[in-house]
């Protein structure tokens, strides 16, 4: 129990606010909105982990939106000098922001696929395949 105050202390601490007392999905910062979308991540995954299931959903599917929109924004930003490349390595020296933001769009998408299925009842789907693993 506390290490579950400390994580959500943390996380209050990294976004500013908590996220709890924004409660309409259209006011920012309840999923979407929070200006620090990895650390909003990580406190729906904590709010996932600690049994807050339907609200951590709702709340992804907010952040799935934002993640999503701007990653196909058109508008310019700021970017960073070129990164340096290894000579003998070929790799990169330094990440990107661009690098990034793919994995991240990867990452919420993946969740929440795993969310919605993990919340939907098998028996509950017409015509499909239950695994073995299920039965």
């Amino acid at each position: 129990m506390q290490y579950r105050r400390q994580s959500r202390r943390n996380l209050h601490e990294l976004l500013g606010f908590d996220p709890l007392t924004i409660t309409s999905p259209k006011q920012a910062g309840y999923g979407a909105g929070s200006g620090a979308p990895h650390v909003m991540f990580g406190y729906l995954k904590h709010l996932w982990a600690t049994g807050d299931r339907k609200d951590a959903l709702h709340r992804l599917e907010s952040l799935v939106e934002e993640v999503s929109a701007h990653a196909h924004d058109p508008t310019p930003r700021p970017s960073l000098p070129a990164p340096a490349i290894g000579a003998q390595t070929g790799l990169l020296a330094r990440p990107t922001a661009e690098m990034h933001k793919a994995p991240l769009i990867a990452r919420v998408h993946m969740r929440m696929g795993i969310w919605r299925w993990t919340v939907t009842e098998v028996g509950n789907l017409p015509n499909l395949i239950q695994p073995a693993c299920l039965d």
